[in-house]
């Protein structure tokens, strides 16, 4: 009887042991495999929505929406009145405003409509539409867009920004308008 006993105890304790192993090693399995079937299937809707984002130990935005909505089975959640900080590597940061948009959950990509504007210590620029590329620090417009600054402004049909080296391309009927400071006259 002792000899059952003990036989018993021993695969008892053998099956904790496993199950703490098993437990301990779970977070990064659930986490890899688990979690996104699960955050798939999660549906709801947040008024005054904040969320900051971070790569690398690095904070790269922050954005809050009045309401952002996700519906069951999508990579969006979908924003309204949105204003979001940009944090680019130097300290300088860019602040983008926007009526509504989408943050995709899966690229961390996100897309803006509606009186947007991008503004910083140096530039303006307006359109009505843009995408921010998060894995390569980038801005894409695809909509007619004007960047205003001290003493010019340019307009253009297209354009792009490198956030990280805070560096411009436009394209498709580009117009420069320079104005002539006061000391040059």
């Amino acid at each position: 009887m002792k000899k059952l006993l003990l036989t018993a105890g021993v695969i008892i304790l053998a099956g904790i042991i496993f199950i703490a192993v098993y437990y301990r090693m779970a977070p990064q399995t659930v986490k890899k495999t688990i979690l996104p079937v699960i955050a798939r299937q999660l549906e709801f809707e947040l008024n005054d929505a904040h969320y900051t984002h971070t790569k690398s130990g690095r904070k790269r935005w922050e954005l809050t929406a009045a309401k952002a909505q996700r519906n069951k089975g999508s990579d969006n959640i979908i924003l309204t009145n949105i204003h979001v900080i940009l944090f680019a590597a130097d300290g300088s940061q860019t602040v983008i405003t926007a009526d509504q948009g989408s943050y995709n959950t899966n690229n961390n990509n996100v897309s803006l409509t509606g009186h947007t504007r991008i503004k910083n210590a140096t530039y303006t620029i307006t359109t009505e539409e843009l995408t921010y590329l998060d894995q390569q620090e980038k801005i894409i417009i695809n909509k007619p867009v004007t960047i205003s600054r001290t003493g010019f402004s340019i307009e253009a049909q297209r354009a792009s920004m490198e956030v990280a080296k805070n560096r411009f391309h436009f394209s498709g009927g580009v117009k420069a308008h320079i104005k002539e400071s006061p000391k040059n006259k």
